[in-house]
């Protein structure tokens, strides 16, 4: 089955021209539809969508098909990927069918490019819920001297349009790796260059698992380690850049609507921010306080506004119903502190109530128990070395946001209904943020989908840079580090990685085009 769907693809891709040449008129038709407005209309128009689709679709399967190695990776990672773009279609096909009750989110399914953008966000967001559901090697397993192995030849090239490759077919090439891995992968164990090459096949007799993509120096699976890697990078770059909004949204609020010297000081001060040099701030931030304490210190000061947007919130709402506001701060305060404090200053200690439910849940197990006691220590609080990058990017991005929320509160403070609300006698918490907020989502959402997936790519930066997380942790940076002495070899190693920041920031940049589309219509 595997090999007959490969050697299919193969066949498919052998017909490159004929894709090349469909996908080429479909651009052309378009682009002089803006020239001849009759190319508009029917039939000219489906016959444009129509080439553009197949085109498209052609020239995908030349990309993937193109070498008989490149097919067997492509099937194998869509066996292993299967349930995940099962709960992507189901998704996509229950939102597509209530579009017309989810408001904007429904909407950005009337627009192709837009359905394109969520896909591929989707994509991700899934794969890293479900990366421990899939027959995946962990993050840091290093495969066994028993267990890695070699399929020799990947470097051989197959041409397209080619009859045979050193006498083979590419359907007897495709064959013949099958056998050579599962006749005499065994037999090779390590890589003189680190790595393994395209295709392996890893595990003991009878239980052989696809390291897809080969393994990296220190022969972890790659492929493993990039669906686990956007566990670290998708939580990060969203968490980083809602962090950050909440700053720009709490001070730029307040400076737009309240203007005066409080306006001018933080304005001067993200405008100094600004102006510093990105990489520079990333090195003083994590370098120069790798001890933890300038990061904490940032920390406290950070983590505050996403409480004080919500005690703003709440003032707002309940300004005049002080039993019920009470209710909700008796619930709401403590939980919300306890995580400030712990991923500020690592308070309260938990190393006592480790202890005990190290020792009434063990069981007498001492692995078991060391398991539990780490977990109860650290619960709740991020590491170190994730704080200091959480905590750099959310620093650097704020007050872009800051000067974008200031603007559109400006722009909007003079409005007929903040006018109405003020003679109604409603607070100015109140107005801030349920009266201007409300009303400017449109350019905060657009801007939010973008900076995450800036905040992806400076994440990568750091990663490559050595100033992230640590460098045997599964984030796609430091994976392109890792592959990027075997580029001349082994390309994989460091390209694919960068193909996953490429397709996330895509995707995004996708979405938030649609987004603007949408916004201007409200």
């Amino acid at each position: 089955m595997l090999a007959n769907i490969v050697i299919l693809g193969g066949y498919i891709a052998s017909f490159w021209v004929v894709w090349a040449t469909l996908l080429g008129a479909a651009l052309l038709l378009s682009a002089f539809s803006n020239v001849a407005p009759t190319l508009r209309n029917k039939p000219y128009s489906s016959i444009t969508s129509f080439a553009l689709t197949l085109g498209t679709v052609g020239m995908v399967t030349v990309a993937l098909f193109s070498s008989p190695k490149l097919g067997l990776a492509t099937v194998w990672a869509l066996y292993v990927l299967w349930p995940v773009f099962a709960v992507l279609a189901a998704v996509m096909v229950v939102s597509w069918i209530f579009k017309s009750r989810l408001g904007l989110y429904g909407r950005v399914f009337e627009s192709p490019i837009g359905m394109v953008g969520l896909g591929i966000c989707f994509f991700w967001i899934i794969a890293a819920l479900m990366a421990d559901l899939l027959p995946l090697y962990g993050p840091l397993e290093a495969l066994s001297k028993n267990n890695g192995t070699i399929v020799q030849g990947v470097t051989r090239k197959f041409k397209l349009g080619a009859e045979a490759l050193n006498g083979m077919t590419y359907a007897e090439y495709v064959k013949l790796s099958l056998v050579e891995a599962g006749e005499y992968g065994k037999l090779y164990k390590s890589n003189i260059r680190g790595g393994a090459p395209l295709m392996s096949w890893v595990g003991d007799e009878g239980e052989r698992l696809p390291a897809i993509l080969g393994t990296d120096k220190a022969n972890r699976d790659i492929f493993s380690r990039l669906i686990h890697g956007a566990r670290t990078v998708l939580p990060l770059s969203i968490g980083a850049t809602l962090v950050s909004f909440t700053v720009g949204i709490t001070l730029g609020l307040i400076a737009g609507y309240r203007g005066g010297w409080f306006d001018q000081i933080i304005t001067f001060v993200a405008n100094a921010i600004l102006a510093f040099p990105v990489i520079v701030l990333f090195y003083l931030i994590v370098l120069v306080g790798k001890d933890g304490n300038l990061s904490r210190v940032l920390a406290t000061a950070i983590f505050a506004f996403p409480l004080l947007l919500v005690l703003a919130g709440l003032w707002g709402l309940y300004s005049v119903k002080m039993g019920r506001l009470i209710g909700i701060l008796v619930v709401f305060l403590p939980i919300a502190l306890f995580l400030y404090f712990r991923n500020t200053w690592g308070l309260p200690d938990l190393s006592g109530l480790a202890a005990w439910a190290a020792s009434a849940f063990g069981g007498g197990n001492s692995e078991r128990e060391a398991n539990i006691a780490i977990a109860v220590t650290n619960f709740a609080q991020m590491e170190p070395r994730m704080l200091n990058v959480f905590v750099a990017v959310a620093f650097s991005s704020a007050p872009g946001a800051f000067r974008l929320v200031r603007g559109l509160t400006l722009d909007v403070k003079d409005r007929d209904y903040v006018a109405a609300a003020q003679t109604r006698g409603e607070n100015q918490f109140y107005i801030m943020i349920f009266e201007i907020l409300p009303n400017v989502r449109g350019p905060l959402m657009v801007d939010a989908a973008l900076r995450i997936g800036y905040t992806a790519i400076l994440l990568g930066t750091l990663g490559f840079l050595a100033l992230g997380l640590p460098q045997e942790s599964a984030d796609w940076g430091s994976m392109i580090a890792h592959g990027r002495g075997q580029l001349r070899f082994e390309p994989q190693m460091a390209v694919i990685p960068a193909l996953c920041i490429v397709s996330l920031v895509l995707g995004l940049n996708l979405l938030a085009d649609t987004l603007r589309e949408q916004s201007l219509k409200d």
